[in-house]
């Protein structure tokens, strides 16, 4: 078992994936794995038509309500709007094929790179992209400005990169090689130094440099979160709840036809002989139950 190996022994076997925007994702090796250059430029080709086909729709159709006096839903779109309009939807999708793509030769990337356990943080996409609240000001009954249109970039950034996509296929491309993925708790671990282990929101000195007070170490921020998370992934392992958990096992169904104790059936045809083999994720033990 994983917590009886010594911290010599551990220590090889185990990764930590620290998730970004900047840098999609940073392992413990100092490895970084990112969106394509090429792929990022063809992102980028697409947003800007997708915004000349939207600026070139408005202009016809405003043209469009002038002459006829009507808009909205009053005015039934020209063959031409309906066009410009279908062109308009494709292109999501267009970024959205491009974007899963990526998830899926990053991920399959970390599980060929994983030895054995990875450690990602259990972060809440849901939360981080939430809309910030409404303010105002209680002596004047004004709306006070809440940052909303930053956070709206931001939030976009954040849903671009996929993280949680990522995330999702890197754990079930693990269990297809037998290896084990591990989520913990991502609270402070980008101001959390790896070396020492002081915390500090003043070691995070900007968004990619990293600079502990306590002991001067300086590094890269997300490849620093990312031994901090191989630390409590560890520390997780080591630990009583990782002993309680359920084993994650892949069972694989096939028909076999087994000639010395087949049965006839209904109609004289012969009934196949379902087998199961049995794979445990974390042992690498295999059975075989017949049926």
């Amino acid at each position: 078992l994983l917590n009886d190996l010594s911290d010599e022994q551990i220590d090889p076997v185990v990764v930590g994936y620290d998730l970004g925007v900047t840098r999609q994702v940073s392992d413990s090796y100092g490895q970084v794995f990112h969106l394509k250059p090429e792929d990022k430029q063809a992102i980028t080709q697409l947003e800007q038509r997708r915004i000349r086909y939207q600026r070139r729709y408005a202009r016809l159709s405003r043209a469009n309500d002038r002459q006829t006096g009507k808009t909205g839903k009053d005015r039934k779109r020209t063959r031409a709007e309906r066009k410009l309009l279908a062109k308009i939807a494709r292109y999501p999708e267009k970024v959205a094929n491009i974007q899963k793509n990526n998830s899926h030769h990053l991920s399959k990337a970390i599980a060929d790179n994983t030895p054995l356990v990875a450690v990602f943080e259990d972060i809440k996409l849901t939360q981080m992209v939430r809309r910030p609240k409404a303010r105002q000001n209680p002596d004047t009954g004004q709306w006070e400005r809440n940052g909303a249109k930053r956070k709206s970039g931001l939030n976009k950034a954040i849903l671009g990169a996929n993280l949680g996509q990522i995330r999702q296929l890197t754990a079930y491309k693990l269990a297809e090689q037998s290896k084990l993925f591990v989520k913990v708790a991502p609270h402070y671990s980008s101001q959390e130094c790896s070396c020492c282990g002081f915390t500090d929101s003043g070691n995070r000195t900007a968004q990619a440099h990293f600079s502990c007070l306590a002991c001067g170490h300086t590094e890269n921020a997300d490849a620093n979160a990312s031994r901090v998370l191989k630390k409590r992934g560890i520390a997780y392992i080591r630990s009583a709840a990782f002993l309680n958990r359920k084993t994650v096992r892949k069972v694989a169904m096939r028909k076999t036809q087994a000639l010395e104790s087949t049965s006839l059936g209904a109609g004289g045809q012969v009934s196949p002989i379902l087998s199961a083999k049995t794979v445990d994720g974390l042992n690498g033990q295999s059975s075989l139950v017949t049926s």
